[in-house]
């Protein structure tokens, strides 16, 4: 079984890509109803484009929320790895933590000098590899100042579809107040056009 933060992570990207995939569902039903001047199309797209919106925002309230969280089982999750390593040195131990110490730049858990995951350590020379901070530290310091990065990105996403959705009533609007005129007027005067008036008929004759 996955530690809790390896699922979150797992979920995380399923969410992402979930996410993508409706987003991607959105943008080809609000081009076809502009392009087809479709209010069907244009309805169902402000609709899916409001759900999304508002899945933005949440999402982007719940990690703020639970980042100091998900820091910390992170780092817990961290050390697990790193004291199994230490005990079996096992091949999947090392590419994890090598996974970590590339992704944070940093090494261990004993502070500047670390002697029992050197080997695991980002690249560098000397004086980089005896002065890497400690991976628990840094994963913490990390998801603390990005979580109101993260939320600013979720909020401007949010606005970009709020701005999508304003346009989108804005457009569908305008169809209903330009519908074409029914098909039998059409039918009527054109009708009017191409046939002569009786009048002249019995004047030729």
């Amino acid at each position: 079984m996955f530690p809790d933060p390896v699922q979150q992570s797992v979920r995380c990207v399923t969410v992402l890509i979930v996410t993508g995939v409706l987003m991607l569902a959105v943008a080809v039903i609000g081009d076809y109803g502009a392009c087809n001047y479709s209010k069907t199309a244009l309805s169902v797209f402000a609709g899916l484009l409001s759900v999304l919106m508002i899945a933005e925002i949440a999402a982007g309230v719940m990690s703020f929320m639970l980042s100091r969280e998900v820091s910390e089982q992170l780092a817990d999750f961290y050390i697990t790895i790193y004291s199994q390593y230490v005990n079996s040195r096992g091949q999947g131990q090392a590419v994890t933590l090598k996974l970590f110490h590339k992704a944070f730049d940093c090494c261990g858990i004993g502070g500047a000098i670390e002697l029992f995951v050197r080997d695991t350590c980002p690249d560098g020379n000397i004086l980089q590899q005896i002065t890497f901070a400690s991976c628990p530290s840094v994963i913490k310091n990390v998801f603390n100042t990005s979580a109101p990065l993260l939320l600013g990105g979720f909020l401007g996403t949010a606005a970009v579809m709020m701005v999508a959705l304003v346009c989108s009533l804005v457009v569908r609007k305008q169809l209903s107040h330009s519908l074409p005129p029914p098909a039998y007027l059409l039918l009527s005067s054109t009708s009017s056009l191409t046939a002569p008036p009786p009048s002249s008929l019995h004047h030729h004759v």
